[in-house]
């Protein structure tokens, strides 16, 4: 009689055999399978002035069951596009990614591989990594899902604070900051110190893609600017800082209580702005210059492209014995001006 034996080795029934005859136990091999482990978001790669640093994620291929090392293809289907490299230089995956590579997994161990994002996803984990044996059979012995995360982003300098901001609130109850977007110029008294405030208003919108994405993903923004009080020269306030993103407790980031951090849409507001105090000589002049980078991260990865824009305050106070005379202007333009304080933007 013979027979054969199940996975967990108990006897399979197939019908009675008659006659007689050696008994052979045959023994069906278990199949093997790859055990892919990752982060489950990745940031697509910046196709701008940075392309070169390109975000990625390490992915770890686990063999089990397998009697021997076994080679595999690593390639990507669904939504959000991928691409892989064997390197863990940030430079170096930007030349050397591929859309698929072959990746040998040694029996009972692991082997390392990187992914980055291409192609922002239409939904979340809609982008699959796959890995194909390459036995005559090519099947699929493992895979993974993947988010690929990317924020369209705009400038509003005019108008007013958006209705779908949930920071709005918050910004429409602090005086100085109010709905308006735009230039703005005020005076205040505080503890019988009289002073006139100009600053220039605006809001960054972010579209998150893809937009059933549920973590927060944060504006943060940098700036390099200088400043000139009567004919004194200018002085440096702050540069930029080396990377993208920077140290988040240096950089010109927003208080939270001004941004709205909940996709599918984010926003953050701010106010560049100088004052002036009257208990002053007769005369007071100052002059702010500012250019700004504006982007969104999450985590501690940048996640859009980068705005670059910049402001300039000019307020002018003369004091005479009967009244005091105020000029004031405020401009924000795209792009970058030119400091005249080292070192330059």
């Amino acid at each position: 009689m013979e027979y054969v034996l199940n996975e967990d080795g108990t006897k399979a029934t197939f019908g009675p055999y008659s006659g007689t005859g050696t008994c052979n136990f045959i023994a069906t091999s278990k199949p093997w399978k790859v055990e892919l482990s990752t982060e489950s978001v990745v940031v697509r790669r910046a196709i701008d002035r940075q392309q070169w640093i390109v975000p990625f994620k390490k992915v770890t291929a686990k063999l089990i069951d397998a009697d021997s090392a076994k080679t595999v293809t690593i390639s990507s289907s669904g939504g959000g596009e991928l691409r892989f490299g064997m390197s863990e230089n940030i430079a170096g995956i930007w030349y050397t990614s591929q859309q698929s590579l072959s990746l040998t997994i040694p029996k009972d161990g692991t082997e390392e591989f990187y992914v980055s994002g291409e192609q922002q996803s239409a939904s979340v984990n809609d982008a699959i990594i796959v890995a194909t044996s390459t036995d005559s059979n090519s099947e699929i012995v493992g895979s993974i899902q993947m988010t690929v995360l990317w924020v369209i982003i705009s400038l509003k300098s005019s108008g007013m604070i958006s209705d779908d901001n949930s920071a709005k609130a918050f910004i429409l109850a602090d005086p100085e900051s109010g709905i308006k977007l735009g230039k703005r110029w005020f005076f205040r008294e505080e503890q019988e110190i009289f002073f006139t405030k100009i600053g220039y208003g605006y809001e960054f919108h972010g579209s998150v893609e893809p937009n059933d994405f549920q973590s927060d993903v944060v504006f943060q923004r940098d700036v390099a600017g200088e400043s000139t009080t009567n004919n004194q020269p200018p002085v440096r306030e702050k540069s930029f800082e080396s990377l993208i993103p920077g140290e988040l407790e240096v950089n010109d980031t927003s208080l939270t209580e001004f941004r709205d951090d909940t996709p599918p849409d984010i926003y953050d507001h701010d106010m560049p702005a100088t004052w002036l105090y009257w208990s002053l000589p007769e005369y007071y002049y100052k002059t702010v210059k500012g250019n700004f980078r504006q982007f969104a991260t999450y985590g501690d990865i940048r996640c859009s492209d980068i705005v670059d824009f910049h402001v300039e305050l000019c307020l002018y106070i003369q004091f005479s014995d009967l009244e005091e005379i105020t000029e004031y202007d405020a401009t924000l333009g795209a792009g970058h001006i030119q400091l005249t304080t080292s070192p330059s933007p």
